[in-house]
């Protein structure tokens, strides 16, 4: 963003996917044991994981994504759909330091600094 106005200048998504393909997301291709890592390390549990129910694909329960003698199925490009959000405007982020901005407008308030001063560190 541009401090002086808030514009924004510059917007990235990253995982992404190739524009000239959009429907390579939807394919589905069987777990292999590259990947075992993805179901059984929890902090993976945002990237689904499918098994197979008669002829159908359903996402994979906690339990089912840990059990290892099921087969399991995930995205080509691992993420899935999910690509297609763009997480910088469709989920909320916390910034680093939310007292900055307030130090800032006390500052201002007592009249101490201005919006235009400048702060050096060397």
């Amino acid at each position: 963003m541009n401090p002086r106005n808030g514009h924004v200048i510059a917007n990235a998504n990253y995982p992404n996917f190739d524009p000239n393909n959009p429907n390579d997301v939807y394919q589905i291709k069987p777990l292999g044991p590259e990947y075992r890592e993805l179901v059984l390390n929890p902090t993976f549990v945002d990237i689904p994981v499918y098994i197979l129910s008669g002829t159908r694909l359903l996402p994979a329960t906690t339990s089912q994504r840990f059990d290892l003698s099921l087969p399991k199925y995930i995205h080509n490009n691992i993420n899935g759909p999910s690509v297609f959000i763009d997480k910088n405007i469709a989920y909320p982020y916390e910034p680093g330091s939310i007292f900055k901005p307030i130090t800032a407008a006390i500052g201002m308030d007592v009249d101490e600094i201005s919006l235009y001063d400048r702060y050096y560190d060397a």
